[in-house]
């Protein structure tokens, strides 16, 4: 009898401090990058060796064929790294620092190298994995979710109209601006008021350190 199991394996790398050893990097400096890039590069290369032992094993205990395998990151890179294209980094909202690689693999049940170009996120990967394992999800288990097993099978199928919204962590930034709403005036330019002062309008005439407010005229600005 095949017993159940699930293994979140998070590892550090790619991530400060930047150690590896000298064998997975010197490809890298040889190519001119800089060094922290280089070593990055490098723990990049050892997770894939790692991974390929991870699989190899499954196969070797014959638990490929009964086991989803899901790979993914968290956010995007730091600035100064290869960003496929995409509007900033880690930190921000654009996609640079929110789209993810997101690779599933399950032997024998879900076709290799299908690409899937719909917007999913982090919170439909429980939904997904228990209908794919064909689980019933408890009403008393409330999710915002929604499962992708229908892309997974046929990417082509319909899919629902979403918003996701992402917010990004401001630590301990100043709060300038809490509890503020931010409109469009007259003159087209942007005001804020802020909450507690009724009618209180501030001018936004340079860009707050910690505050953006980006006005999206179509040009793909995302």
């Amino acid at each position: 009898m095949l017993l159940a199991y699930f293994i979140y394996l998070a590892t550090n790398a790619p991530h400060d401090p930047l150690e590896i050893e000298d064998g997975y990097v010197e490809y890298y400096r040889q190519k001119g990058l800089a060094e922290p890039v280089s070593l990055v590069y490098g723990m990049v290369e050892n997770i894939d060796d790692n991974l390929g032992r991870l699989l190899t094993y499954l196969d070797f205990l014959g638990l490929d064929n009964d086991t989803i395998i899901i790979f993914l990151s968290d956010h995007g890179p730091s600035s100064g790294r290869f960003n496929a294209g995409f509007r900033s980094h880690k930190g921000n909202v654009y996609e640079g620092g929110i789209r993810l690689p997101f690779f599933i693999r399950w032997r024998c049940h879900i076709q290799a190298g299908v690409k899937i170009g719909q917007v999913a996120a982090h919170i439909d990967i429980l939904p997904t994995l228990l209908d794919l394992c064909q689980i019933e999800i408890p009403d008393q288990l409330k999710l915002d979710r929604t499962s992708i097993r229908s892309l997974i099978e046929d990417p082509t199928s319909e899919w629902i109209e979403r918003t996701l919204f992402i917010q990004t962590h401001r630590g301990s930034s100043p709060r300038q601006y809490h509890n503020a709403a931010a409109f469009l005036t007259d003159t087209n330019g942007y005001r804020i008021q802020v909450g507690g002062k009724v009618g209180r309008l501030i001018p936004l005439l340079r860009r707050w350190s910690f505050t953006k407010l980006i006005r999206i005229q179509g040009n793909n600005q995302t």
